[in-house]
């Protein structure tokens, strides 16, 4: 996870074109990482972190406003919930019938 946040640091902040397009397949992706235990809590939080402030990360057609949502949920826990598996679970569910 490190290894992506650092390539993606690599963008500068002020690209005219996106640096890469989120999916909810991405966030399912790295959520169902996280409950196989192969990702910490910490490695979400950092990877959304890395992507939440972005100005040059896109999103799918039509699923902007929740993927935002998870991005910034994801990337402040101590704001928002602790990213646990019942919090995990339940953006899974909701983002696996989005595109």
């Amino acid at each position: 996870m490190a290894d992506a946040v650092r390539g993606l640091s690599r963008f500068g902040w002020d690209r005219d074109v996106e640096s890469v397009v989120v999916t909810s397949a991405h966030v399912v992706g790295v959520l169902g990482r996280y409950l196989a235990g192969a990702l910490s809590a910490e490695d979400v939080e950092l990877w959304a972190e890395a992507l939440a402030g972005r100005d040059d990360v896109g999103f799918v057609e039509g699923t902007e406003d929740e993927l935002k949502q998870v991005l910034f949920e994801l990337s402040t826990p101590e704001i928002n919930w602790p990213i646990g598996p019942a919090m995990a679970s339940g953006w899974i569910t909701r983002l696996q019938v989005r595109p």
